[in-house]
């Protein structure tokens, strides 16, 4: 791993499916599966910050006055009523967990900051995070999302079945990344950086989290599958979620030095000082000194 200050050696996609992993439950199962798969699902995001959830507006659900989501929805389950139709018991809420920013929830990520140390922010807007930090193309997807859904079409690898989609839109937990969302020397968006200083931070709180909901697939019966829709980062998914010592990938990656990146740097402080002081506020970015977060 190359020593010295971290950089922001990875990329915001313009999908918020660059990577995602499927929990599938056929119907045979029946739907008591759910609402312990349920509780699963919200205590091991909250545990490992990869999902802080703060209101459920449809539910009328605020953090900060009924507590942790898991206790709100075992003590009120009349909060989500049950619908056959949907083969959702009631007190069942993963389908209301909306997968767009500002959807009363976020994820912790760390980044480098100015000094090259590293930083948190918890962040549901990866364009209002990634822009100010130099990234000059990103996009307003959630960094991670989670999808409750159901199938009963004959069609598919597993019909008659419910399922929650976990995806990712952006590369920040894997250690070789894509120049996408920066300029480099060559004008290519796919040659391959270095981000395993990064990865090495957030990648376990990933994995950890893919980890416990691999496990409890399994002691529910389930199936389990992992999917990646970028080549480069697919040949870094393993069993355990993200394989954080997987070798370089093809083509050689590129060092990922300040020097490297100085142009997006540069790019950034163009636009309005006003919107990014802006965006950063929205992001939570905060010095390294105050990076842990209360939530």
């Amino acid at each position: 791993m190359s020593s010295g200050r971290l950089v922001n050696a990875w990329s915001s996609y313009d999908s918020e499916e660059v990577c995602w992993w499927e929990a599938i439950f056929p119907f045979e199962l029946g739907p008591g599966v759910l609402l312990p798969w349920q509780d699963a699902v919200l205590t091991a995001a909250d545990d490992t910050d990869m999902l802080r959830i703060y209101k459920l507006d449809r539910i009328g659900y605020l953090r900060e006055r009924d507590g942790y989501l898991v206790d709100f929805l075992r003590d009120h389950p009349e909060s989500v009523p049950h619908s056959e139709d949907e083969w959702r018991p009631a007190g069942f809420a993963l389908n209301y967990l909306e997968a767009f920013p500002d959807r009363g929830s976020k994820t912790r990520l760390t980044y480098a900051d100015q000094e090259g140390e590293p930083a948190d922010a918890w962040v549901d807007n990866m364009h209002e995070f990634a822009y100010p930090l130099g990234l000059i193309r990103s996009y307003p997807y959630s960094p991670f999302s989670i999808e409750y859904f159901i199938s009963e079409l004959d069609d598919t690898d597993f019909p008659n079945h419910v399922g929650t989609i976990f995806s990712i839109s952006t590369d920040i937990w894997f250690p070789w990344t894509s120049s996408f969302s920066h300029e480099s020397e060559s004008g290519l968006m796919d040659e391959i950086l270095d981000n395993r200083g990064l990865a090495a931070i957030n990648g376990p709180r990933l994995n950890t989290f893919l980890h416990r909901m691999r496990d409890e697939v399994a002691r529910i019966g389930g199936i389990w599958t992992a999917k990646g829709g970028n080549n480069h980062l697919q040949a870094q998914l393993n069993e355990e979620g993200v394989n954080l010592s997987a070798p370089a990938q093809l083509p050689e990656p590129r060092p990922a030095h300040t020097t490297d990146l100085q142009q997006a740097t540069t790019a950034a402080r163009r636009c309005d000082q006003h919107t990014v002081d802006r965006n950063s506020k929205a992001a939570g970015i905060r010095p390294a000194a105050t990076r842990r977060a209360s939530g």
